[in-house]
């Protein structure tokens, strides 16, 4: 048994010492995030709460800076394996919810910050409704160079509130099967529901766990939602997200209607999007991705893939989107010249890429 793994069990027999809630925290060489992240969680107006730092086989000293500040603060505890990646990072959150003692699971990745009010007002909104699984709230897009940039949940997504708070329950799979809204960032979970399901959920390849896990929660009980943004969310061009666009939108495609054929009855009912409007907002996503991924390789400097990826736009045969359309010939000519978007996207009030 390794040193955390004695401290851990010696945690977990100390009852009346449990945190409100834990913090899993995932990283990879986020040398030049961790301590800002760390530093976000021990600003939270609430306490009570532990850190899981797991540390996915960093190579560029991220451990080694987060080992600094837990041996400084006891409330975080840091955890070394070896490189698992993206693809196995189920594992990784499984691992930290096993070690957790808090009532409540919050998400929050190594490169990415709370606002200080965050746990205080969300822990306040679930401990006011016993029958609520999961707290989220907007968030603010940050980058590097460009400081905030935006909020998570678009303004053009209609905010309902019976939507946003899954009531009755079930109710936000039709904002959930057409675009995923809620930011891991954001988000705290009862753990004995999240326990009692098995855990986060990794399906169809996908290198992620909200989405699948977000509609397993969104059949279990009610949400929690807080319109003000608690968090702030590191946005930038070489995320692997961005890398794979194309493969996620059609692995999640596939989740969403697999998970929409298998509702029950007693969900159903409460569901009103249809598998024409799945298929239809899914179609938008792809063209859209094409459209994207060519700027992020103009942002990269490879011209060539981003032509590539323009022309696929322009040439794109599903329903027709002008706006892409434009974007792709657009995009097509900054390729040929060699430069990027970014002074025009500004100018149109997008959010840039960092």
């Amino acid at each position: 048994m390794s040193v955390a793994e004695h401290k851990d069990a010696e945690h977990r027999d100390t009852d009346s010492s449990a945190p409100a809630v834990s913090i899993i925290t995932p990283t990879y060489n986020h040398a030049a995030y961790i301590e800002a992240c760390i530093a976000s969680v021990q600003a939270q107006g609430r306490p009570d709460w532990e850190m899981l730092v797991i540390d996915d086989g960093s190579t560029d000293g991220t451990a080694g800076l987060a080992e600094s500040m837990a041996a400084a603060d006891p409330r975080i505890r840091l955890f070394r394996q070896k490189n698992r990646g993206i693809l196995r990072l189920h594992e990784t959150y499984n691992f930290a919810l096993a070690q957790a003692r808090g009532r409540y699971v919050a998400v929050l990745e190594g490169d990415d910050l709370w606002l200080p009010n965050k746990l205080a007002v969300q822990l306040a909104g679930l401990e006011a409704d016993p029958e609520a699984v999961l707290a989220w709230s907007d968030a603010v897009f940050f980058g590097d160079a460009s400081g905030d940039i935006g909020q998570a949940l678009p303004a053009s997504i209609e905010r309902r509130d019976d939507r946003f708070r899954n009531e009755p329950v079930g109710r936000v799979l039709d904002q959930l099967y057409l675009h995923n809204c809620i930011a891991a960032v954001t988000v705290v979970i009862k753990t004995e529901v999240l326990r009692e399901m098995g855990g986060f959920r990794q399906t169809h390849g996908l290198p992620l766990v909200d989405l699948p896990t977000w509609l397993d929660l969104a059949c279990r009980g009610r949400f929690v939602f807080h319109p003000e943004p608690l968090a702030k969310w590191r946005w930038h061009a070489s995320q692997v997200t961005k890398s794979m666009h194309l493969e996620i939108i059609e692995g999640c495609r596939q989740l969403v209607l697999e998970h929409h054929g298998a509702l029950s009855s007693e969900v159903r009912e409460h569901v009103s999007v249809t598998t024409e409007a799945i298929e239809a907002a899914f179609a938008f996503k792809r063209h859209e991705a094409l459209a994207q991924t060519g700027r992020y390789r103009l942002v990269q400097k490879r011209f060539g893939e981003a032509r590539e990826a323009y022309r696929k736009a322009l040439l794109f045969t599903g329903p027709f989107h002008p706006a892409l359309r434009l974007q792709a010939v657009a995009g097509l000519v900054a390729s040929l010249l060699g430069r990027d978007l970014e002074g025009l996207a500004r100018r149109l009030g997008k959010n840039p890429i960092t």
